[in-house]
């Protein structure tokens, strides 16, 4: 279960929508870190690099799971996917 900023909560189809949304992002970091797309400093070995790519992807799996479901951070991005509002964590 989901409850949005507005108080409504989420039916389980957007949960799921909301949950594979977030989930992408963390999958696309994982890619991009893969495809040498993003920018390390130079003393980052490759070993870190791919330590850092399965931590994308962990978390990605993870948020699929719900694991995250009640962490500000994953319930902010579902909430927005969710809304289209942004919810700042201090005022």
């Amino acid at each position: 279960m989901l409850r949005t900023h507005t108080g409504r909560t989420a039916t389980d189809i957007e949960l799921t929508e909301a949950r594979q949304h977030v989930a992408e992002f963390y999958l696309d970091l994982a890619r991009s870190v893969r495809d040498g797309e993003m920018s390390f400093a130079p003393h980052v070995t490759e070993a870190d690099k791919k330590i850092e790519e399965q931590r994308y992807a962990n978390t990605a799996s993870r948020v699929l799971n719900g694991d995250h479901d009640t962490e500000f951070w994953c319930w902010q991005k579902m909430n927005e996917f969710i809304t289209g509002e942004c919810i700042a964590f201090l005022p």
